[in-house]
């Protein structure tokens, strides 16, 4: 709830707003499943709007605007990777008026993907074509030494 202190305005009391964004860069495979989840509010101290930009690297860039008078609303994105690549999860506050959007419970999660259907065929059916083939050689060796 706003005026508890246990959040981040996002445009900070500096007249420049502000910009979170991870340290770390995460990498992404194809198929993974990203769920990102957080709560923004208004900023209770005048009439106007605010925005904040959420973005991930190529993966997702949205800009959100909600008025001051905006209770604590979270928002789900969830996302499938569709082609490899490394991404900065990031907030950044638009405006530079020390008035912005209340950022607060950010959650980022991922989920492995999981090899297809046909590759996980393609792989059981060359190792019982190589494990067939191991099993004849060594039966064609037996009958070699024998004879």
């Amino acid at each position: 709830m706003p005026n508890n202190g246990l959040y981040v305005d996002t445009d900070g009391s500096s007249t420049l707003a502000g910009k979170l964004e991870s340290k770390t860069t995460f990498a992404f495979n194809v198929g993974d499943i990203l769920n990102l989840t957080f709560k923004l509010a208004g900023d209770r101290r005048n009439n106007g709007l605010n925005s904040v930009s959420v973005s991930l690297g190529s993966l997702l860039n949205e800009t959100i605007t909600l008025p001051s008078s905006q209770n604590f609303t979270t928002f789900t994105r969830n996302i499938t990777v569709t082609s490899a690549t490394t991404a900065k999860l990031a907030f950044d506050g638009l405006g530079g008026d020390n008035i912005g959007l209340l950022l607060d419970d950010v959650k980022f999660t991922k989920t492995t993907s999981v090899p297809e259907l046909t590759s996980i065929i393609g792989f059981l059916a060359f190792s019982a074509f190589s494990t067939a083939s191991l099993c004849k050689r060594k039966q064609l060796q037996k009958a070699a030494v024998k004879a």
